[in-house]
């Protein structure tokens, strides 16, 4: 079931969620959201990301997930989303694993080739460009 269902929700574009102490991102929580470009998650409790929670997204080019408390995420996450361009990771205390190297401190990550399947790099902090 989607948290968000309301039919003009397929019109938007850019959603702000923060601070709301959100703990997971269940499957299928953006159902509905096709229009989605930018999708900001900043300082929840978040802790899980379901591999399914991308699902009905697939416009999908930004993802923030600064300042949750996630220290790992599903190697399929982001399957769902095949024009992620940029997501932004900021862990209090964490190591985020992911299949492709994973940033593993406060950066923010970029797809090499726009597409969250391929090879990420870090573009920030400066010390870990390209890591």
């Amino acid at each position: 079931m989607c948290l968000f269902y309301s039919k003009s929700l397929g019109q938007l574009h850019e959603l702000h969620i923060g601070g709301n102490l959100l703990e997971n991102l269940q499957s299928g929580v953006f159902t509905g959201m096709e229009r989605l470009e930018k999708l900001f998650i900043l300082s929840n409790n978040l802790r899980e990301i379901d591999s399914e929670a991308f699902i009905g997204v697939p416009q999908l080019l930004w993802l923030a997930l600064n300042n949750n408390l996630l220290t790992t995420l599903p190697h399929d996450v982001f399957e769902p989303v095949p024009k992620l361009q940029r997501m932004s990771v900021e862990p209090k205390h964490c190591d985020i694993y992911f299949s492709a190297d994973f940033c593993k401190d406060s950066c923010v990550c970029v797809p090499l080739t726009g597409n969250s399947t391929a090879i990420t790099s870090c573009s920030s902090p400066r010390g870990l460009w390209s890591r």
